[in-house]
């Protein structure tokens, strides 16, 4: 089990924030805080592994990305995954515009 897995177990979602900091969601008491700031190497290396697969699954199908490439691509991305992420995520941003609340239309046109 993951590091971050065993503190969703415990109803704490955690998410990165800006750069390598964290966000901590749930009931958080001094042991917990302390457990996230041991362990947040592991969370953020989790947390960015977990982006980067869910960005890859975007632009990988979108690029006809052969299936034998894409462990290649991950060893490579894992090589400073930080930039590898920004990269993945200009190019899905371009596959797959972002799209605000309220932004949504139906196709008669009124938002959904």
């Amino acid at each position: 089990m993951g590091a971050v897995e065993q503190f969703t177990r415990r109803g704490i979602r955690l998410e990165l924030a800006d750069g390598e900091n964290l966000r901590a969601i749930g009931k958080i008491n001094d042991s917990m805080r302390t457990a996230i700031r041991i362990q947040k190497a592991q969370i953020v290396g989790e947390l960015q592994l977990r982006e980067f697969e869910s960005l890859l699954a975007i632009v990988a199908p979108a690029h006809n990305t052969p299936a034998h490439e894409l462990n290649e691509i991950r060893m490579t991305a894992r090589a400073d995954l930080s930039a590898a992420i920004c990269s993945y995520r200009a190019m899905a941003r371009y596959i797959k515009p972002i799209v605000r609340i309220g932004d949504e239309k139906n196709s008669s046109g009124r938002a959904i």
